[in-house]
């Protein structure tokens, strides 16, 4: 047996000490009442005898301990087996290269915008598994091969991870976009896990070459499986180029064009795979989000499925039970007397102010712990969203982050205002420098309430703690950190619109991003000199730390702090800016700090600059062949693409 609260039951040391106090100061009054009234009347005046006096507080003892238990909950852990309605939704994400140009419009809700199709694909999933909290979900990206990355799952915080790392294709000579080997893979997954499915078709709907899909199609359409299609980029679309991949391996700085294409959306194919199946056809240009997506998704036969796993049987009930038959026994007998004016003489009897008082804490303490009632009242799930996040906070500050985990992970389990336990988890995982981790919180904080300043300030710290993880400077590996480096600028530029320029976070945002740009810089010199580190010099100035705005999100009654400078909220919430200071990273945070770099010599910068100018031409022309891995670009591939058709 374990308990819920077990600090409550501390209170049974007071409440013996209150009373044993108590009891010592009725013997007293009892010796003088013995001593001066005739015994006749002594029942009049008091119902304590020498006997029955410290039975009586005995009695009281044990009844204010079991309505301390109660209060603690107690409770057990046994198996379980519970039978749910859900929705399985399966994605199929076109992950060819196509989606990784940039024709795309601005967030239809936020107004944010994303670098290609691709990004604003993974977001859209992203913020549907967010909108169905009870649904699980499945996860296939197809090109010209198709990759089964998750079964169906109701672990969103995995699925969410994965989205947040996933890329679009880079394979020489299947990068182009085929419906049908992404149909069949959905056909197999259908097959062999029996259950009610939609799918969710996330393409440009551009096919450069023929793709006979229609036999899979027409079998998803027996199986009754309707097909959601979304479609991203514009109708006008854009140019691309994909270099030759002899030159990206062997990171020639002039590289050739192997092939120069123009991508568009092409909504055909896609509203006849929707029509065909009894599916919905969206268009994110036309403004179409998930919004337009969830009541169709929910209007579908949820499927019965069984889950096995563990349940908290709560033990509440039992010492309440015992404390109210107690309660029986004192009022029925110890204050049982009659009536000294009532002419039948039938017995009245009197309640205990003391076990009254009881009475009524214990419904109040004990309707407390009815925490997972289904019934609950929203005052109650706010007081105990408030109660574990402020409790999740102070942990927070006292180091104990297991333990301000688990308060912040109850606090979002009562859905109000999901956002500040999220966000507090996120500072909670960028504090053990599990900065992945910390992104993905921020993320889906961000996700329900966008306008949520500090998580964006946060992450855009997280973003570039974790890019700096990513760099290895001594094997010239780059790429991955400089795309977070990039999504950190983003997050700071974000802080800057939604705060203001002049705001104390807007100061320190544009400091972090012009700091990360010039990281960046000194990136592109040190990879156009042949990745050869600069000479050393003296040492840079002890950073002022990396650690980002180390505010906690608080809730209270008024106007508090959250860790620190607080703002407080209607509704009994706050949300707390404050500042902190984290220990000097040394090694160019990116606020206030500075890294390695200079020591070059005039010729050496004339030369670099010129590298930088190129690149930036090439980049203004096109966004170019890009690897979202190292291993994808090696001699086995490029070998295998020679004298084969580059396609998209």
């Amino acid at each position: 047996m374990s308990w819920e609260h077990p600090t409550m039951l501390l209170l049974a040391a007071p409440w013996a000490i209150t009373l044993v106090v108590l009891a010592v100061r009725q013997k007293p009054p009892l010796y003088w009442i013995q001593l001066r009234v005739a015994p006749r009347w002594q029942r009049d005046l008091t119902r304590y005898t020498e006997r029955n006096l410290p039975w009586h507080f005995v009695l009281l003892f044990v009844l204010g301990s079991l309505l301390i238990a109660a209060a603690a909950g107690p409770f057990v852990i046994t198996a379980a087996e519970k039978t749910v309605e859900s929705h399985t939704v399966l994605f199929a994400l076109d992950a060819s290269l196509s989606m990784g140009a940039g024709d795309i419009s601005p967030h239809p809700v936020t107004s944010v915008e994303a670098d290609s199709r691709f990004t604003q694909a993974r977001q859209l999933m992203t913020e549907l598994i967010v909108a169905m909290p009870e649904a699980a979900f499945g996860l296939v990206s197809f090109s010209g091969v198709t990759v089964v990355h998750s079964p169906p799952s109701r672990d969103h915080r995995a699925l969410t991870s994965l989205l947040k790392t996933l890329t679009y294709h880079v394979n020489l000579t299947l990068s182009g976009t085929r419906f049908s080997s992404a149909f069949d893979a959905l056909i197999h997954m259908v097959q062999h896990q029996p259950g009610s499915y939609q799918v969710v078709l996330l393409s440009d709907g551009e096919l450069p070459q023929s793709d006979a899909y229609g036999d899979a199609l027409d079998v998803l359409t027996e199986l009754v499986v309707p097909i959601h299609t979304v479609a991203f980029g514009t109708t006008e679309g854009e140019s691309r180029l994909i270099y030759e991949p002899d030159d990206v391996l062997n990171n020639i700085d002039e590289k050739r064009i192997a092939r120069e294409y123009h991508t568009r959306r092409v909504d055909t194919e896609l509203q006849t795979i929707a029509d065909q199946t009894g599916g919905q056809s969206l268009i994110v240009e036309d403004g179409a989000w998930v919004q337009d997506l969830v009541p169709t998704l929910l209007a579908s036969e949820p499927t019965v499925v069984d889950i096995e796993g563990q349940d908290k049987e709560d033990l509440s009930v039992y010492p309440l039970l015992g404390f109210l038959l107690g309660f029986l026994v004192e009022t029925l007998i110890f204050w049982r007397r009659r009536g000294a004016n009532t002419s039948n003489n039938r017995p009245r009897m009197a309640v205990s102010p003391t076990v009254a008082s009881l009475l009524i804490a214990s419904l109040l303490l004990y309707g407390c712990q009815l925490v997972d009632a289904p019934a609950r009242s929203l005052p109650m799930r706010i007081l105990n969203a408030v109660y574990h996040n402020d409790l999740g906070v102070g942990l927070l500050e006292a180091g104990q982050h297991a333990d301000a985990e688990a308060r912040f992970e109850k606090s979002m389990s009562y859905r109000i205002r999901r956002h500040i336990p999220l966000y507090n988890l996120g500072k909670s995982s960028a504090e053990q420098e599990e900065f992945a981790v910390a992104h993905d919180f921020f993320q889906e904080a961000m996700l329900e309430e966008p306008r949520l300043v500090e998580a964006h300030y946060n992450d855009g710290h997280a973003l570039y703690q974790w890019g700096e993880q990513e760099i290895d400077r001594e094997e010239c590996r780059f790429e991955r950190g400089r795309q977070l480096w990039s999504q950190a600028i983003q997050r700071f530029q974000d802080v800057i619109e939604l705060a203001g320029a002049n705001s104390k976070l807007g100061v320190r945002s544009q400091e972090s991003a012009a700091h990360i740009e010039a990281l960046l810089v000194e990136l592109d010199a040190l990879e156009a000199a042949d990745c050869q580190p600069p000479p050393p010099q003296d040492p840079t100035p002890e950073g002022e730390g990396g650690g980002g705005s180390s505010e906690s999100e608080g809730e209270g009654g008024s106007e508090g702090e959250g860790g620190g400078e607080g703002e407080g909220e209607g509704g009994g919430e706050g949300e707390g800016e404050g500042e902190g200071e984290g220990e000097g990273q040394g090694d160019g945070s990116p606020e206030n700090g500075s890294s390695g770099g200079g020591g070059l010599s005039e010729d050496e910068t004339e030369q670099i600059r010129a590298a930088l100018e190129r690149i930036q031409q090439e980049a203004s022309s096109a966004s170019g062949y890009r690897q979202s891995a190292h291993q994808q670009i090696n001699e086995e591939t490029v070998g295998e693409a020679k004298g084969r058709e580059l396609w998209w």
